[in-house]
């Protein structure tokens, strides 16, 4: 599994961790997300944001999306794990580095919603009235 990297596109994921380290001398937060479901079902790959005034608006949109309550940071590993995190959506990115490809977690968000009964039926009901109206024929683009 380490071999094969993860191709770029959207994946249903699992958070599995999360933390805050120093990297460069910035500091730094990391969530790690398992793949579920698919040709890569199981790979894990990394989201990474730096915690600095212009960027960390960008990881606390993802980590609450994992299930971070976004009042301490220093919490952050505790509240974002493999059992008490909710399915994302993650649009994962391809790079490349010293020749080597490498996948990593562009950014991540709630997995939608099913419709439910009552959207259903009122959909079926605009399905109806067109096919009813004439508004099925092929639309001239």
């Amino acid at each position: 599994m380490a071999d094969k990297y993860v191709t770029q596109g959207d994946y249903t994921a699992q958070p599995i961790s999360a933390r805050t380290s120093i990297k460069k001398g910035k500091p730094v937060g990391e969530i790690m997300f398992r793949i579920v479901g698919g040709e890569f079902d199981g790979h894990q790959v990394k989201y990474q944001n730096a915690l600095t005034a212009d960027a960390v608006r960008f990881f606390v949109k993802t980590a609450k999306v994992c299930g971070w309550d976004g009042v301490d940071i220093s919490q952050v590993s505790a509240q974002i794990n493999d059992q008490d995190s909710e399915r994302v959506e993650v649009a994962v990115k391809e790079s490349t580095f010293d020749g080597r490809i490498y996948s990593t977690v562009k950014y991540a968000n709630a997995i939608s919603p099913d419709l439910d009964a009552e959207r259903v039926a009122a959909i079926n009901e605009l399905l109806a009235q067109n096919v009813t109206q004439g508004n099925d024929q092929e639309i001239p683009f």
